[in-house]
């Protein structure tokens, strides 16, 4: 009687360990978020007010 009490407890032992404590089914997914910085390439937006912006009006037109 003390090893059909032993296998019992084995199988009980077996089937309590197989059962897994998350309640998700399936696989698992997991969010990878990447995030890039790029450099920001900040220019020089002067105006050269000194140009000249004559226009040149003896330019031949074909």
């Amino acid at each position: 009687m003390k090893k059909v009490y032993g296998l019992l407890f084995a199988a009980g032992l077996f089937a309590f360990a197989s059962c897994d404590s998350d309640t998700t089914t399936g696989v698992e997914e997991t969010e990878t978020v990447e995030t890039v910085e790029e450099p920001v390439m900040e220019e020089d937006m002067t105006v050269d007010t000194t140009m000249d912006t004559t226009v040149d009006t003896t330019a031949v037109v074909e």
